[in-house]
């Protein structure tokens, strides 16, 4: 959470919404050490002299834009607080030395900045991504899966096309044999039977003569 916003220039505090008040002390000596003439961000960790918190400013064109936020407020975040404090001001109250309406402004964007989803878009574009990839891992999982099954069906099938060209072949050797089994007495009678004739024919031809 952000608990304080500031602008300053090098004269002192134009405007200003601390919610810490044991903080105050600590941004007054910090603006008597910047340097206001020359354009430039900075940021300094939490500490146990900020009572945890992470202090970031702009300066810009002779102001300072500050704030200080809870040590987990992430600070791209912040500076994007301080960025909307900038324009704002630059848009509507530029040249006034104190702003009512500005600190209201300031204490809008904290609430905004410190508890809204939608103010930190590059986490919001993470999430979603994230949601994505997750849609996208489960949809990779599913299509394994079914390929994994259809692969075991496709084995499945195999396997018992083999074992029918297995049964088929067995069964005509079967029937080879049967049909073996069941001529194989007609082809001896056969035999016998024209066996008996001719020798029967020759008998009767030797009698004659």
């Amino acid at each position: 959470m952000i608990d304080v916003a500031v602008l300053a220039d090098a004269e002192g505090v134009l405007c200003k919404v601390i919610n810490k008040p044991q903080l105050e002390p600590v941004i007054e000596a910090l603006l008597q050490n910047l340097d206001f003439l020359e354009n430039h961000k900075k940021a300094f960790e939490a500490v146990e002299k900020t009572y945890g918190h992470t202090i970031m400013y702009t300066m810009h064109d002779g102001l300072c834009f500050l704030c200080a936020a809870e040590e987990d407020m992430r600070q791209r975040v912040c500076f994007s607080f301080l960025d909307s404090l900038m324009r704002e001001w630059f848009a509507n109250h530029l040249g006034k030395r104190k702003s009512g309406t500005f600190e209201q402004f300031m204490q809008g964007e904290i609430e905004f900045y410190s508890f809204n989803p939608d103010a930190d878009r590059i986490r919001g574009l993470q999430d979603k991504i994230s949601d994505i990839t997750d849609i996208m891992q489960e949809n990779l999982q599913g299509m394994m899966m079914r390929s994994e099954k259809n692969e075991v069906i496709q084995k499945k099938a195999e396997r018992v096309q083999d074992r029918s060209e297995v049964f088929r072949l067995k069964t005509e050797q079967v029937k080879c044999q049967q049909c073996v089994y069941d001529w194989c007495p007609c082809c001896c009678c056969c035999y016998c039977l024209c066996r008996c004739c001719w020798e029967s024919e020759r008998c009767a031809d030797c009698t004659i003569l």
